[in-house]
């Protein structure tokens, strides 16, 4: 399972968290059950929060893929984006990239 911070924005009658995740989108916000592991005080999962904001180009990093491989994997790029009126950091990253 992969923890990142968020905001919750709105708690439903049916005890569910509309939440914003921190450094996303509001079209990447999404409903979370309160009683679902998927949901934490902050820090409790998310204490190596922080570095993510300081990666730059030519950084080792472990990356998981969108079937939850992980890979040895360099950033690439970094571009800061406006979305939401609020700006996001975007990582172009190269994944199973070798290294000797």
């Amino acid at each position: 399972m992969c923890w990142s911070r968020g905001v919750i924005l709105e708690l439903t009658e049916t005890q569910t968290a509309h939440i914003l995740f921190n450094n996303d989108s509001n079209e990447a916000a999404r409903y979370v059950n309160l009683i679902n592991q998927e949901i934490a005080p902050l820090g409790q999962f998310s204490t190596d929060y922080d570095w993510r904001l300081n990666l730059k180009k030519g950084d080792l990093v472990d990356c998981c893929d969108e079937s939850t491989t992980w890979y040895k994997s360099v950033i690439l790029d970094i571009e800061i984006k406006e979305v939401d009126k609020k700006q996001i950091l975007l990582a172009k990253i190269a994944f199973r990239n070798y290294h000797e």
